[in-house]
């Protein structure tokens, strides 16, 4: 999990640190790395949380089912929606 992510057919990025914090973000929109919205998150076996902290300490949970994870892909369900989305590693 940790490393940098890239959403397929996007700019969108995603980066999970090792201290459980993480940040998002995507260059369409002319935000860059370290601009973004900021998360923490958990892996408990197939299920990662993360919590979205907003400017005003807001937090927005969202947990996703990994579907697949190796050295270069990863495919999550969300769990709320249901749709599957695929990143490819940096």
């Amino acid at each position: 999990m940790v490393g940098k992510w890239q959403k397929s057919g996007s700019h969108e990025y995603w980066r999970y640190d090792s201290n459980g914090t993480g940040n998002f973000w995507d260059e369409d929109e002319d935000v860059h790395e370290g601009e973004g919205t900021h998360f923490r998150w958990t892996l408990s076996e197939d299920e990662l949380h993360l919590t979205f902290v907003g400017e005003m300490g807001q937090e927005v949970p969202r947990d996703y089912t990994i579907l697949e994870l190796t050295s270069s892909v990863l495919r999550l369900e969300d769990s709320y929606y249901g749709n599957e989305t695929t990143y490819y590693k940096k």
